[in-house]
């Protein structure tokens, strides 16, 4: 963010756009492979220790729909962008700022609970790493609230979720012992 914001100042259009691009494809950017699980389930890899296949870990009643997962998060995503992009003109138009860098933080926490959940499979792990997946969103609320207090509201939902995420890996981790 520093170096862009070194040679140039980013015309309004392009920063909604830049800030769906990272929360869509933040994990392009990850160190550690942060891939979603498949769509039919995890394979059980030969000469490896054995994972819970993903329908074989118990989940509650209560788990939304699969279907509801990614009407959710893009709705986040867009809702991410538009505060992102008030925080960014409240913040003199630059996207080295300590608000934006949060959530860029936020994204990175996200992305590293994503490949302990979703790629080593390991629900004790992702549960105590859900907890700063859920600080860092609250994090990013409050610094967004204090830079503009509208623009932390429109990122208020991806807190909201994420507290229902958080009580949805512990519940599934208790579950499964």
């Amino acid at each position: 963010f520093r170096a862009v914001d070194a040679v140039v100042t980013l015309p309004t259009f392009l920063v909604p756009p830049l800030f769906l691009f990272l929360s869509l494809r933040s994990r392009i950017f990850s160190f550690v492979p942060a891939s979603r699980p498949p769509r039919g389930g995890y394979e059980n890899e030969p000469g490896k220790r054995r994972a819970p296949v993903r329908a074989e870990v118990k989940r509650p009643s209560w788990t939304p729909p699969g279907f509801a997962f990614p009407i959710i998060w893009i709705t986040i995503s867009l809702l991410r962008a538009a505060s992102s992009t008030l925080v960014w003109r409240a913040c003199g138009r630059t996207l080295f700022s300590a608000p934006l860098l949060a959530l860029v933080l936020h994204l990175c926490v996200g992305d590293t609970w994503n490949c302990v959940t979703n790629v080593e499979r390991r629900l004790g792990t992702s549960a105590v790493g859900v907890l700063l997946v859920w600080a860092s969103v609250v994090n990013a609320v409050a610094k967004y609230y204090a830079v503009l207090p509208k623009a932390g509201l429109i990122l208020l939902p991806s807190a909201c979720w994420i507290s229902v995420a958080t009580i949805l890996t512990w519940t599934i981790w208790k579950i499964n012992e």
